[in-house]
Order: structure tokens, then sequence, then C-alpha cells
């Protein structure tokens, strides 16, 4: 099976090399870019605006434990944070 940058069941899982997927991708912009670490709530209002459609927690949940497994972002009191891991994902060609 070839996987796709969208396929939530290989992209960006820690057993694959695939980079994050472009959701995946907004969840971290949106914690790098702001001015206090967010919640989950606040990510997805943030991402929502991006997409125009509404995202519920529950749907940015699985791709933010993706990325915490994967240590692109890391976890404070709910709330998270970008890691220097996350950032060289981001930066790479």
């Amino acid at each position: 099976m070839t996987a796709a940058a969208n396929d939530l069941r290989s992209a960006g899982t820690p057993a694959c090399d695939w980079t994050m997927t472009v959701f995946e991708l907004a969840i971290f912009m949106s914690v790098f870019r702001a001015r206090h670490p967010p919640g989950v709530e606040e990510i997805c209002q943030v991402i929502g605006t991006w997409f125009e459609c509404v995202v519920h927690p529950p749907v940015a949940s699985a791709p933010i434990e993706n990325m915490l497994a994967n240590r692109w972002v890391s976890e404070d009191s709910r709330c998270f944070l970008a890691t220097e891991e996350g950032q060289d994902r981001v930066e790479r060609p």
C-alpha cells in the first residue's frame, strides 16, 4: 500500500518516516505562533478559521496525540508547546 500525506493511519506515525500531515502542520503552526501555550479548544478555533470550518476538539485529539508521540509538541498543564523536533520537521524541505 502506498501512503498519502493525508492517510491518518500511516502518515506521521512514529513507525513511519513520513513528515507531518497538513492538519498536523496547521496544529503545529497554531501552537508555534501562539503568544501563550494554547489548549486544544484554542488550537481548534485558530485552525478552524484557517480552514474555514468548525474543528471540534475530538477531531484534533488523535493528531495531537501523534504529535506528542513524535515529540513535535509537548504538553504542560493541558496546553501545548512547539518543540525543537517539531521545528526541525517543519523546516525540512
